[in-house]
């Protein structure tokens, strides 16, 4: 809606600092709009658009989320983050109309938010802050956990494919200035009388 995407448009813009941090903006702000969006008597106010309003909100916390990602701390990434998923799950539980399509957006939504983490290496496959997360998203989502652990699979084998690729190429690197130099004229020999 016109009001989610002007709160979005502002809070990306926004400049942040000591006072004003991003667990603040979660905390006081982002938070209270989900707590205030899943009280049965405001969804009654709009039972046919709630399932829209829903999806694009959670869509802008996740937009918000992974725009400050990099400037949490530790302790805040993990108390946000798990407060993301649990909003999440408090969602999914409201039996609105559209409920398949709210499952598929927040699962894509998951992902997207799970490979970012990832590849910030915020989120380690096996760590604790690995298996608390997937345990919150299985609540509501069972399929998610295989889906994830696939990609994280495949990931790992792009991983290893480019790790092998950059050793090739630096041992062909190697090899081929070991030519050019066995080739080069020995400087130090006098150069013969013509």
């Amino acid at each position: 809606s016109y009001a989610l995407n002007v709160l979005q448009t502002g809070v990306l813009k926004m400049e942040l600092d000591d006072i004003l941090t991003p667990s603040k903006v979660f905390e006081f702000g982002l938070f209270p709009l989900l707590s205030e969006l899943a009280k049965p008597e405001v969804i009654q106010t709009d039972v046919e658009g709630f399932s829209a309003t829903r999806g694009e909100t959670l869509s802008l916390i996740s937009k918000v989320f992974l725009h400050y990602c990099n400037s949490f701390s530790p302790s805040e990434m993990e108390s946000t983050w798990f407060d993301i998923l649990d909003n999440i799950n408090i969602f999914h539980k409201l039996n609105i109309r559209d409920n398949d399509k709210f499952t598929e957006a927040s699962m894509e939504l998951l992902k997207n938010m799970f490979l970012v983490l990832q590849s910030n290496e915020t989120l380690v496959k096996g760590s604790k802050l690995w298996n608390l997360s997937l345990e919150k998203v299985s609540i509501s989502f069972p399929t998610f956990k295989n889906e994830i652990m696939e990609n994280a699979e495949e990931t790992d084998k792009e991983a290893k494919s480019e790790g092998s690729i950059l050793a090739n190429n630096e041992e062909e690197k190697q090899e081929s200035t070991k030519e050019v130099e066995s080739k080069e004229p020995d400087s130090s020999k006098p150069a013969e009388a013509i």
